[in-house]
């Protein structure tokens, strides 16, 4: 499904997300929990910044057959439907319902029971009490620092961001 204002192919976010289980599982990850709204868009194209005043999460095994799910509040769907190709996006209500429980559910869902969870923990939209939580919803797989191996996936552009690149040099 190519959403209506995606700025990139169903193709290019594939690729980005194939190469980042790649990168996840030679860091020995098992599984990412993506809390960072940068990661959210570059790898499932969807375009919200909310994610620094109500959690959202991507979560995603390093198994090739594994769909991902996003998971935002129930006010973005519209926001999701529009912007990401993924076709398993949950909604939870802000204050209504623990996310950290969400987030388990779906992990659990994944068949594979992880040992190690990346997650962006250098992420302002990563507050201390979300993840404790995590840490808690989570246990006993350990969580790691995924942000490096996610954030070098974005240094090298592909022909198609060079392009937008290349676009957006035009406008300036």
């Amino acid at each position: 499904m190519t959403p209506a204002h995606a700025v990139f192919s169903v193709d290019e976010h594939r690729e980005r997300l194939w190469r980042a289980r790649a990168a996840l599982a030679a860091e020995g990850f098992d599984l990412c929990v993506s809390v960072a709204p940068e990661t959210h868009y570059y790898l499932a194209g969807y375009d919200s910044w909310v994610g620094v005043n109500s959690p959202q999460a991507l979560v995603f095994s390093t198994r090739e057959d594994d769909d991902p799910v996003l998971l935002v509040r129930n006010v973005d769907i519209p926001l999701a439907r529009e912007t990401t190709w993924l076709g398993n996006v949950r909604s939870y209500h802000l204050h209504a319902e623990d996310v950290a429980a969400r987030i388990r559910d779906i992990v659990a869902e994944k068949a594979v029971a992880p040992r190690h969870i990346a997650m962006d923990l250098q992420s302002y939209a990563l507050s201390a009490r979300l993840f404790q939580q995590l840490c808690d919803a989570l246990a006993p797989a350990a969580i790691g620092d995924g942000t490096g191996v996610l954030g070098t996936l974005r240094i090298i552009k592909s022909a198609a961001e060079m392009a937008e690149i290349v676009k957006a040099s035009e406008y300036t």
